[in-house]
């Protein structure tokens, strides 16, 4: 689903700096229900990261904890990981790493489009029976309750523990925001197959 999105030069605090500093900047609420996933553009100088998230309060805060300069909030919009990953095909030639951009004129004006709710030519494909998922379907719809299958509690450190990666990687594959690594389908098969007995000769 892709709707119209919001604007704004947002800081980690939520105030909107974009052209309201006279007035102090007014407060916008970044959604943080953990209920529907939205398409983010944050902003250090010189780079734009486009992602998939739930909470982009958390992702926000996430994201800043790693950097050097403190990111803020272009803009925001209602959409899903088939989406985001139609924009970032659009945009490939201005990938600097994973979802990060060039802040460059071009990919400004397909976040504009983005957030006027332009879907760049991207076309859902017609719905298909649940009895005839392809394998990359099958995984976006079933991965995160499998996973919740094997390890009913704290799903996504045990699947970090048997990827050898971070949790919050692993959480994000669970709940559907990031597709899963060919390591992650791996150990959820591991896990599901029985370990082999031992083979004894007959006495």
């Amino acid at each position: 689903m892709v709707s119209r999105g919001v604007r704004a030069a947002i800081n980690s605090s939520g105030v909107d700096v974009d052209g309201n500093a006279e007035e102090g900047g007014r407060v916008v609420t970044l959604p943080h229900d953990g209920k529907r996933t939205y398409l983010y553009f944050f902003s250090v100088p010189g780079r734009i990261k486009i992602g998939i998230t739930k909470n982009i309060q958390q992702r926000l805060a996430d994201v800043g904890a790693h950097l050097e300069f403190e990111p803020s909030v272009l803009g925001f919009i209602r959409a899903d990981l088939k989406f985001e990953r139609h924009v970032h095909e659009i945009l490939s030639k201005h990938r600097i790493r994973n979802e990060w951009f060039s802040d460059c004129a071009e990919v400004r004006e397909a976040m504009n489009k983005v957030l006027a709710g332009d879907l760049l030519g991207f076309q859902r494909a017609a719905k298909k029976p649940d009895t005839n998922f392809s394998p990359s379907e099958l995984a976006d719809n079933l991965f995160g309750r499998v996973c919740k299958t094997i390890w009913p509690f704290k799903t996504a450190e045990h699947l970090a523990a048997a990827t050898g990666r971070a949790v919050r990687t692993a959480a994000y594959e669970v709940s559907g925001e990031r597709e899963p690594s060919a390591q992650a389908l791996v150990a959820v098969m591991n896990a599901m197959t029985p370990p082999a007995r031992p083979w004894k000769p007959r006495k």
